[in-house]
């Protein structure tokens, strides 16, 4: 990369880590090991050396798929470990080290998992398979017993008797005083059906025989009342047993065929009660057989499932594993005439040492006369962005990377975010006792973060975890700017003696005392209670907004500086930071100055009220030579907008006019170039690496002529937003007091409870204490502290970050053992 010899050394988190590219050559019965071994280490980025070949048409594909098949098996295991009734408890890996099959032995303890996992699979199949047919054919034998019990009521209740006198005339008739059947002709038979079908759609059943039979059939029903259960879906089934006489087994077999077509099920039955209860009793004796070999196999079942238990999180953690080391593997490209694999990624270099270490001992440990080696490459392609991070670093920059990846080896905003981020939240969220609740919170997270490391955590609990020392540094920001606000609960702290005092005229405002003492540090406390409090701080609180916001994005402007210098764009340090920074200066910076200077001055020694900024900017005089500044202020202000709209244009124009080449550009002057004869060493990687701005590039100059007015008309418009978006700093840090305030007068500052006396009085207020600090944990520490947390991000992320950050680098994700990616 340009400008390596020059920017060696840096500080880790001030930009990202120097990357290069490294080719590694494996002997290929060391692929396995060394592949392991570099995912344990986790410092080289493999890049695909197959874009051309199909997914199908690796090398590894074969055992990808077994693979998947042992991951489908284990997967089928855990199904059955949760849907057994039984309590069988999966036993956790902890904290122990990844679980990984390498040496010489390596093929052969794979196989025999698989082996393992298809004999448990084959038992648990056929004893599942045993036991879903056994409850099947136990649940058909129990409805047939309902149906034979209750069936046994009807038929006492009924008789039968053919019906031949009219065709309109009923099959069966019953005697509403006796409650019988009488025959009228014993000569001709009646048949009939019995079965069982789900309660809810017998009238749809009685409606469909009547209509297909044409009438010609008696039917008679009654509820089952023994619930019968579902051995598919475990579910309770309500049903009615049913009996159809009809003439002949013509209609007979219809009415059959419509009942199963309705779910139901024909039940074999006996007129003669003698045959009835011998069918019963057999039922009886298959049922207790087919109970006590269900009762047998599930017990056998279990204990398969317990000894499946013990083992499956190592199962799943060893094919988790073999499958990333398989994709990896198929990631290298395969030399036949070394005969070994070629693997290429990227490496930080001060870890090259590392890997190299790490590739001698697996040739090492695999006793071979070849072991795997590394060497550098020379590319001009864009590294991905690696910054280092330790537990305290690594939550400040997970908040800047959400909002895009640093380019290589720009200024990386996380680095001062770790500052910044927590005042300016503290700036809106300013009180002593909601900033001790919010360190208390996070303060037991870093007290005991090794045991709570150890946790299973939950999803909503892990971002919490991750951020502790961001929400401790939150909290104690907000009691340092809670004294400057002097605002505990809304309440003030009476440390030191007030310099102001309330008039004798009782009209409620407070004069400064003739000595002219000042609070030594924060809000006079005497402020607390006048009539013209919200007025003060209003105007206090909005002016020490403007005068943050504008240090703040200052501050990020400066940071051009490294990015211009570390890419060889000096010339933009002249043709975008120095304009761009005059003005920004000229006028917002001017205005913070005139806040400063009106602060500084003792109007009261001074004879006159203090003026208002707008009025001064008019015609109202501060100081000797005022209108002089400030027409000079705007006329570099109006001339910084046609020199950064016309200067860099004209030093490409002019450039590629001395040299008479139009593809040359003073902005991509640094590109390095790559020799003939490194052309075999470096392969091509993706066209979508990113590339900062001016660096390896070739833009027409149109394109840089649109680009840069598109650039001037952004900043000079976003200074204006940008610095009113700064004005949420006065807005939430107000609201956020007046929110106390209220809370406190509408329950502990309540006169009724103050005043209550006796038990009731101290039960009331013991209930108004827990309330209000219910309130205050939940609504303004929690709820409100996330909406101040967004605000904060916001302001790192649009107003300061859009002044230097550009945001076009891919993030270093290192092949790891240890990883839930599935990106390789």
């Amino acid at each position: 990369m340009p400008g390596d010899a020059v920017f060696t050394e840096y500080p880790t988190l001030f930009c990202s880590e120097a990357m290069i590219l490294v080719r590694v050559y494996i002997p290929t019965e060391q692929a396995h090991d060394t592949v392991v071994n570099l995912g344990m280490l986790r410092v080289i980025q493999f890049v695909d050396l197959n874009r051309n070949v199909s997914p199908f048409q690796r090398s590894f594909v074969g055992e990808l798929r077994r693979l998947d098949q042992m991951k489908r098996i284990v997967r089928n295991f855990a199904s059955q470990i949760a849907k057994d009734k039984g309590p069988i408890s999966v036993r956790s890996l902890g904290t122990s080290p990844p679980f990984v099959i390498t040496g010489a032995l390596a093929r052969q303890r794979f196989d025999e998992l698989e082996i393992t996992l298809r004999e448990h699979d084959a038992r648990l199949s056929r004893m599942t398979t045993n036991y879903e047919s056994l409850s099947t054919r136990l649940d058909e034998l129990l409805e047939i017993r309902s149906a034979i019990i209750e069936s046994t009521v009807l038929f006492s209740r009924l008789e039968i008797r053919p019906s031949f006198d009219e065709s309109s005339a009923p099959l069966l008739q019953q005697d509403d005083h006796e409650n019988q059947l009488y025959p009228t002709d014993t000569h001709t038979a009646v048949d009939f059906i019995a079965g069982t079908i789900d309660r809810q759609r017998f009238p749809t059943l009685e409606r469909l025989l009547w209509r297909l039979l044409r009438g010609n059939l008696h039917i008679a029903h009654t509820s089952i009342r023994e619930p019968l259960v579902d051995a598919a879906t475990g579910q309770t089934i309500l049903k009615d047993v049913f009996i159809v006489f009809s003439h002949g087994s013509g209609l007979l077999s219809r009415a059959r065929k419509a009942t199963e077509s309705m779910g139901g099920s024909i039940v074999p039955l006996d007129l003669d009660e003698n045959k009835r209860m011998r069918a019963l009793h057999a039922i009886n004796g298959r049922i207790e057989e087919l109970q006590a070999v269900l009762h047998s196999t599930a017990s056998t079942r279990r204990s398969e499932l317990a000894i499946i238990a013990d083992s499956i999180r190592t199962w799943e953690d060893v094919i988790f594993r073999e499958k990333l080391v398989h994709k990896a593997l198929n990631l290298f490209r395969y030399d036949r005439r070394r005969k070994t694999l070629v693997a290429e990624g990227w490496c930080p270099r001060r870890d090259v040492s590392r890997a190299r270490d790490t590739l001698r001992a697996v040739g090492e440990t695999a006793c071979s006369l070849v072991s795997p080696f590394l060497h550098e490459l020379v590319t001009t392609k864009q590294p991905p962005t690696f910054h280092r991070t330790n537990k305290f670093t690594g939550g400040f920059q997970s908040i800047m990377d959400a909002y895009d990846t640093a380019s290589y080896q720009e200024v990386n905003p996380g680095l001062f975010a770790v500052i910044t981020f927590p005042f300016l939240f503290a700036v809106m969220f300013g009180d002593i006792g909601h900033g001790v609740i919010l360190a208390l919170m996070a303060l037991p997270l870093v007290l005991y973060e090794d045991k709570i490391a150890e946790l299973t955590l939950d999803d909503t609990v892990t971002p919490f975890f991750h951020g502790r020392y961001v929400i401790l540094l939150m909290g104690i920001f907000s009691i340092y700017t809670g004294f400057i606000y002097n605002d505990i609960f809304s309440k003030t702290l009476h440390i030191f003696s007030s310099g102001w005092i309330a008039p004798s005229n009782g009209s409620g405002f407070v004069e400064l005392v003739r000595n002219g003492r000042v609070y030594p540090f924060g809000l006079d406390p005497a402020w607390h209670g006048a009539d013209n409090a919200l007025v003060f701080l209003n105007s206090l609180k909005m002016k020490m907004a403007i005068v943050i916001g504008v240090a703040h994005m200052t501050f990020a402007l400066c940071l051009q500086i490294w990015n211009h210098l570390r890419f060889n764009r000096r010339t933009d340090i002249y043709t975008q930071f120095l304009p761009q920074m005059l003005f920004f200066q000229s006028i917002f910076g001017y205005l913070c100055v005139c806040i400063l200077y009106k602060w500084s001055v003792d109007w009261n020694a001074a004879g006159r009220s203090p003026p208002s900024l707008l009025n001064m900017l008019i015609n109202t005089r501060f100081y000797p030579g005022q209108g002089f500044v400030q027409v000079t202020l705007l006329v570099i202000a109006f001339a910084c907008v046609p020199w950064m709209l016309c200067a860099k244009p004209f030093l490409i124009w002019w450039e590629r006019r001395k040299v008479n080449g139009p593809s040359y550009s003073v902005l991509d002057s640094n590109q390095s170039h790559v020799d003939a004869n490194d052309e075999e060493e470096v392969p091509e990687q993706e066209d979508s690496d990113a590339v900062p701005d001016g660096v390896g590039e070739d833009k027409g100059f149109d394109d840089v002529l649109i680009h840069n007015a598109i650039h001037t008309i952004e900043f000079c418009l976003s200074c204006v937003s940008h610095t009113a978006s700064y004005l949420r700093l006065w807005a939430l840090s107000l609201a956020h007091s007046m929110l106390s305030a209220v809370l406190w007068d509408l329950t502990i500052g309540r006169q009724s409870v103050a005043s209550a006396g006796g038990i009731t009085g101290t039960i009331a207020r013991a209930v108004v204490i827990l309330g209000w600090f219910g309130i205050t944990v939940g609504g303004l520490v929690m709820t409100e502290g996330l909406s101040t947390f967004l605000h904060a991000m916001r302001l790192h992320w649009v107003e300061a970050n859009d002044k230097h950050f550009e945001g076009r680098g891919k993030p270093f994700r290192p092949f790891q053992l240890a990883s839930d990616d599935d990106d390789y």
